[in-house]
């Protein structure tokens, strides 16, 4: 049980990364008025935002697995970043590192590390202040976003 939770978290991590290789199109608005300034650190939890038109050209599995899915991340002062969630009805927490790379506009970038030491560069497309999005991609769609608000 403990191997199909790991492989369902990876599963997981490799879809809200995106895959493939063109560029998706982005859920929030790549070119906002001005910069938003942004803090990541603290706790945010995450909504799923579905187009169902292009989740109608995905495997229903691979839908039904992001639809499973509940996330909340805590990015701290020191660079961890604590993962809770669950998919499929199984819980799981992990803890990462982070480290800021930039911003330009509303799109935020970070790079993290996973407690194996697999590194991951992520893009963060602010909405405001408070929420962002990172778009759920693959091989055959964009299939929506992952929407986090902050909650303290």
């Amino acid at each position: 049980m403990p191997r199909l939770l790991a492989v369902a978290w990876l599963i997981a991590l490799v879809a809200l990364a995106g895959c493939g290789s063109s560029t998706p199109e982005k859920v929030a608005s790549t070119e906002p008025e001005e910069t938003i300034s942004v803090n990541l650190k603290g706790t945010w939890t995450a909504q799923l935002v579905i187009d169902e038109a292009e989740a109608a050209k995905a495997d229903p599995g691979t839908v039904d697995l992001f639809r499973s899915m509940k996330m909340q991340m805590t990015f701290t002062d020191d660079g961890r970043l604590k993962l809770v969630g669950e998919t499929n009805g199984q819980p799981y927490q992990d803890e990462n590192t982070w480290q800021y790379l930039g911003q330009q506009d509303n799109v935020l970038k970070i790079i993290s590390v996973t407690s194996d030491g697999k590194q991951k560069e992520h893009e963060f497309f602010f909405n405001d202040a408070n929420t962002f999005e990172m778009p759920l991609s693959i091989e055959t769609a964009q299939v929506g976003a992952m929407r986090f608000t902050r909650i303290r």
